[in-house]
């Protein structure tokens, strides 16, 4: 089964137990842009692995890539 190697990631501070205001802007901030980071490369390993048949995603729930739908017979 594959696994996200980007799960699990979390912030050595809790968010409660930061003080000042200061602080805290300055960890949503640099929360934000690590998740982002996160799911940037997590999209990115999912792009690779799809193109190269990565045979760890096993199931179509685990690739989250949406690939183009061949037009249904339902479609004008």
């Amino acid at each position: 089964m594959w696994k996200n190697p980007f799960r699990g990631l979390e912030q050595t501070k809790s968010y409660t137990k930061l003080r000042t205001s200061k602080e805290k802007e300055k960890f949503q901030i640099q929360t934000r842009h690590q998740n982002q980071q996160s799911y940037l490369f997590a999209e990115i390993y999912q792009c690779v692995a799809v193109e190269l048949g990565n045979p760890w995603t096993t199931t179509a729930q685990e690739a989250t890539i949406k690939e183009p739908q061949a037009p249904s017979a339902h479609s004008p």
